[in-house]
């Protein structure tokens, strides 16, 4: 059968009737998965920050060296500011996928970043907070975010808050 034959775009839209909790969300409470949730969307968002700020930082170290006139006493630090965002998006790469080593590494970053008042000082307090607090969401046995936000939803409508 084809895609074709399978989808009626004129069949009415179907909706998530079940009255219970998932399987993988019986453990947790509709407080403890609001705070997954956030805490989700929290290492999102520092995973874009990241992956942008490296880019950038990479961008403005080749845009450096591509100038003509290039202080040869300045080339360490430039090095090391490559290589600091360089790690930066790599780690932001690494989180898409949130392998458990990705969750040590981002703690690390955001103790890192506490030092960069006063932006970095509020996005390494709450990637602090989301990493630490937000096991779950990495490993093996990690809870997806698209699983999550679903979860989260269907409580909501049907209002099943325990």
């Amino acid at each position: 059968m084809t895609k074709i034959e399978r989808d009626n775009p004129y069949q009415a839209p179907q909706s998530d009737t079940r009255l219970e909790v998932a399987e993988n969300f019986k453990e947790l409470s509709y407080k403890q998965l609001k705070s997954l949730r956030n805490h989700s969307h929290s290492i999102r968002a520092l995973n874009v920050v990241w992956f942008i700020g490296g880019l950038f930082a990479i961008y403005s170290v080749f845009m450096t060296f591509a100038g003509s006139q290039v202080n040869m006493s300045n080339i360490t630090a430039w090095q090391l500011y490559g290589v600091i965002f360089s790690i930066l998006l790599i780690t932001s790469i690494t989180l898409t996928w949130r392998p458990n080593y990705s969750r040590w590494i981002g703690i690390i970053l955001c103790v890192l970043s506490l030092f960069l008042i006063p932006l970095g000082t509020l996005l390494g307090g709450l990637g602090l907070i989301a990493f630490i607090n937000g096991a779950a969401l990495f490993g093996e046995h990690k809870l997806k975010h698209a699983e999550l936000e679903s979860e989260y939803r269907h409580r909501k409508k049907h209002k099943i808050f325990d």
